[in-house]
Parts: structure tokens; C-alpha cells; sequence
């Protein structure tokens, strides 16, 4: 392998001649929670189990555990946790990693504490090191077990850190701290726009918030699906459906060419992903029974209740027999508004109804044209499926910067925690 000058090769990879390589144990306290688990409490001190510890960050949401705030020094024997402490799980899942951002914490099992020996290593830079794809590499490497990995602290400790000098690895972690920061608004922001989101399409599917042109100050009545405009109708889906038909059941073995196979996995609400689907062989009758149309509505009927897809384009693709294909009178009701409906508590709550009580959830045409719905005029319908429709293109265009953002930080750990770009 022929190296760049000014680079050696190292346990850990490539990096430049003048940084340095040391075990986590030789540049790192650690403190490990092995023993009993401590007694569960309703309050007290937050227990970081290993659920809690992300890539990158903890989570205080998601799983919350406490623990006696009267015993934390008896729990904490091993070593209280200090801001700026960096976390790694060592299995279940092995490797996740984050830095302490609060004292009043106590560590579960499974949970490993590095702390820097002196100033020399940045707390920073070794959470952004430990995340990098060439440490997770050599953790994968050194961890046991099958189906799920583990490592031991023994052998974590003596795996390598590559150590910059100490003004390089603050400006290695500022960078990619700010890139977390962006990261971290852009997702904030996805989350305010989608809660932006939920909140219109309880006014707007249920009339209580009118468009522009349409009767604002008409009367409210009581339905079956609720308090509606008077000028609205609550329908079954059985009273706006033209056709319908559970889909294409086969065991034959997927080919290179031949028709589309429209899946489960493909509907996404409301679009069909037609780039990974698999291609059948398919009798003529067959074919022409459960060909998809431009303008046909696809229910998945089994497993992922609440996916669905438009199909806004003919496509050669057959619908397998896990969707359950429907035609809507156009002239009373718009695909697009069906969809938003579909996807509200509205429908949700008498979905759950139907499925209440079954371990293996499925629905069927008969359900759903059981459902009841709101029902405004088409044009109203369009008019607030535009509203909705456009929020959704904001919020996918923020996922995809949001992306993008993520692959640029990828790209970023990957050369400057080798060394391949030298920020001093």
C-alpha cells in the first residue's frame, strides 16, 4: 500500500505522521455499572439505560427510568457522571454513543463512562471519534455473539484512539458540533412542520377551519363522525365506491422481466414506489383482473394498517394480495382528501374499533366500506388537499436537506478524523 507523504499506517487506518495513537485506558478514566440494577422508582434520579444512548445523543423521551435519588451515591459507587463525560454501550445495542449533557443522571448496566485524563484530549472530539465509521469499524471487529454483538470492557479499553494534536481535535469537534447543530434544527423544524401539519388537518377534515370562498359562516351539526358544517355530508365508503378487489395471490418466483408486482412495502402514502419492485410472470387474464390504473386507491389490508397509495399513473404493475384495490366516484369524492382523511383519528378510531381484540391485524373491503367519513363539496376537497399537499412537499423538502445534511457530516467525520483534510 502505497501511503501519502506525511501519513503512516496505523491499527486504526491511515492518518497523518505527526498524530499520535493511544489506548482508550492509557488517555481515559473509565467507570463501568456492573451489579445489581438498582431498585425502579415513578420519580427521582433519570436512569441512562442503553435504550436511552443514540448516536449522538440521549434520549429522555422515549424510555424513562428512575431510580431512589437516596441511594444515587450508592448506585454511583463507580463514578458520578459529569457533563461532558462520554458514553458507549457495550452491547444491546453495542456502540451507540453520547456525551453527558446533564449531572443529575445515574448510568445503568451495559454503559461504559470515558472521561479524558487531562487537556490534552478533547471530551468532544472522542464522542465524534467514537461515532466515526472507522472506530464503530474496529469495535464490530473486536465485539463476540452472533446475534447480537457485545464487548467486553477488558478489550474496549485497549482499543486505539487516534489523537490529533490538542488545538486540531478542538477544531476537528467545533466543525462537526456545528454540523450536529444544523442536523439537529433541521429536525426540530421537520418535527414543528409536521405538528404545524397535524393541526390543520384536524380543522380542515373536519370543517371546523373553512377556506376562503367557501361558507364560513355556516351552522355546525352532530354526525356520526362528529360536529360538521351543515353544509357537509357524513358518508359511508361503501356510498362513494364504484369497484373494488383484494389483490393477486402467487408463489411463483420473481424474473428479470416481466410485470411489476406492487407490494405492501411500495405504498407510501400517498405515492406507489414503483424503483424496487419485482417483476412475475403473469397470465393475460390475470394480468388485465388486477393491472393498476390511473386513479385507483390501494388499501394494504394486512400488517401496515394505515398505508395506502394514489395511483396517479398507468403503469404494467399488478397489485399482490396483501392491498385491496378500490375506484371512488370522482364526482363526489377526490383520492387526495380520501387520503388526508385516511390518515386522521377520524378513521384511525373506527379502524381500531374493527381490529380491537385481534392478535393477527387485518381488514377487509367490507370494513372498509364501513368507514364513516366527513364529506364536504369536490371542490372544497381539492382545495384543501392542496393545503395539505403543500405542506407535505415543505416537510419533504426539508427531509431531503435534512439528508443531505447527515450525508455532508458522514463525508465530513470520514476526512477529518483521518486526517485526509487538515483543519490546522
Amino acid at each position: 500500500m502505497e501511503l501519502k507523504e506525511g501519513y503512516k499506517l496505523t491499527e486504526a487506518g491511515v492518518v497523518p505522521e505527526n498524530w499520535n495513537i493511544e489506548r482508550i485506558i492509557d488517555c481515559c478514566e473509565y467507570a463501568d455499572y456492573r451489579g445489581k440494577t438498582p431498585p425502579k422508582t415513578q420519580s427521582g434520579t433519570f436512569l441512562v439505560t442503553a435504550r436511552n444512548v443514540r448516536m449522538g445523543y440521549i434520549d429522555y423521551v422515549d424510555s424513562q427510568e428512575f431510580v431512589p435519588t437516596s441511594l444515587y451515591d450508592q448506585i454511583m459507587r463507580r463514578g458520578k457522571p459529569r457533563i461532558g463525560d462520554v458514553l458507549i454501550t457495550t452491547e444491546a445495542p453495542l456502540g451507540n454513543v453520547a456525551q453527558i449533557d446533564r449531572e443529575d443522571v445515574a448510568l445503568a448496566q451495559r454503559i461504559i463512562k470515558y472521561r479524558p485524563k487531562s487537556d490534552s484530549l478533547s471530551s468532544t472530539y472522542l464522542k465524534h471519534y467514537f461515532l466515526s465509521s472507522q472506530f464503530q469499524q474496529i469495535l464490530d471487529d473486536n465485539s463476540s455473539g452472533s446475534t447480537a454483538k457485545g464487548i467486553k470492557g477488558r478489550i474496549l479499553h485497549q482499543l486505539p484512539v487516534v489523537l490529533p494534536g490538542t488545538a486540531e481535535q478542538e477544531a476537528i469537534a467545533e466543525a462537526l458540533s456545528d454540523a450536529d447543530a444544523l442536523i439537529e434544527s433541521l429536525e426540530q423544524l421537520i418535527a414543528k412542520k409536521r405538528q404545524i401539519k397535524q393541526g390543520a388537518m384536524q380543522e380542515l377534515l373536519t370543517g371546523k377551519k373553512r377556506l376562503p370562498g367557501f361558507r364560513s359562516m355556516a351552522n355546525y351539526k352532530e354526525s356520526v363522525v362528529g360536529r360538521i358544517p351543515n353544509d357537509w355530508d357524513a358518508i359511508e365508503v361503501g356510498a362513494i365506491t364504484v369497484t373494488h378487489r383484494q389483490g393477486y395471490y402467487t408463489k411463483d418466483r420473481y424474473v428479470d422481466q416481466g410485470v411489476r408486482l406492487v407490494r405492501i412495502t411500495d405504498l407510501l402514502n400517498p405515492h406507489v414506489d414503483y424503483a424496487t419492485m419485482p417483476m412475475l410472470k403473469i397470465a393475460t387474464s390475470d394480468h388485465e383482473l388486477y393491472r393498476v390504473h390511473a386513479g385507483d386507491f390501494l388499501f394494504a389490508r394486512s400488517g401496515a394498517i394505515g398505508r395506502y397509495a394514489i395511483v396517479y399513473e398507468n403503469v404494467d404493475a399488478v397489485f399482490g394480495s396483501y392491498i385491496i384495490r378500490f375506484t371512488f366516484d370522482s364526482s363526489r369524492i377526490s383520492n387526495e382528501f380520501f387520503g388526508y382523511l385516511y390518515e386522521t383519528e377520524i378513521v384511525w378510531n373506527q379502524l381500531l374499533s374493527i381490529t380491537q381484540g385481534s392478535s393477527n391485524i387485518n381488514i377487509n373491503a367490507a370494513n372498509i366500506k364501513s368507514l364513516s367519513i366527513p364529506l364536504p363539496e369536490v371542490d372544497e376537497q381539492t382545495a384543501i388537499a392542496t393545503i395539505l399537499s403543500d405542506m407535505d412537499a415543505e416537510i419533504a423538502a426539508l427531509e431531503t436537506k435534512l439528508a443531505k445534511a447527515r450525508q455532508v457530516k458522514q463525508g465530513m467525520m470520514q476526512e477529518l478524523l483521518t486526517g485526509n483534510i487538515r483543519l490546522i
